[in-house]
């Protein structure tokens, strides 16, 4: 080896043999980073999340209006615990699990209150004064009156 030269530098812009396989193999591993640094984003944001969560159910108190993970939505009328009476309708309270709330309805909206209409439905020259006798109904579960 000539006095001055250093293995693995590069000469004259020319990249040596040992500098072209150390950039070949961290290019390689460029993938690999990425999905680990996508996963270590992922758990972050999901006990970021979860944390959020545990904070919302810990601070439920009575009277305030909650959205359970089955979908039920009621106002809190007794906290006992870990356990929850969730009045449904006037006088029908549930009980259920602290845990399976998973928001309050101030967070939700509101059911109809989207603003989507169906297009195809028009109700303006519906007849809402119900079936009579001369009309047969359609509905499987009743008889036909012939």
């Amino acid at each position: 080896m000539p006095a001055g030269s250093t293995e693995g530098a590069a000469r004259d812009g020319v990249p040596t043999t040992t500098t072209r396989i150390s950039m070949d193999s961290l290019l390689g591993l460029l993938p690999l980073l990425l999905l680990v640094a996508l996963m270590i984003w992922m758990i972050v944001s999901q006990r970021r999340r979860q944390r959020e969560v545990a904070q919302m159910q810990a601070s439920l108190a009575v009277g305030d209006e909650v959205l359970t993970v089955g979908g039920i939505i009621g106002r809190l009328v007794s906290v006992e615990g870990p356990v929850l009476g969730l009045e449904v309708s006037p006088g029908v309270v549930v009980r259920v699990d602290r845990r399976t709330v998973s928001g309050r309805t101030s967070d939700v909206p509101a059911f109809g209150t989207t603003g989507l209409t169906d297009p195809t439905h028009d109700t303006t020259h519906e007849d809402t004064t119900g079936p009579t006798d001369d009309v047969r109904s359609d509905r499987p579960d009743t008889p036909r009156q012939d």
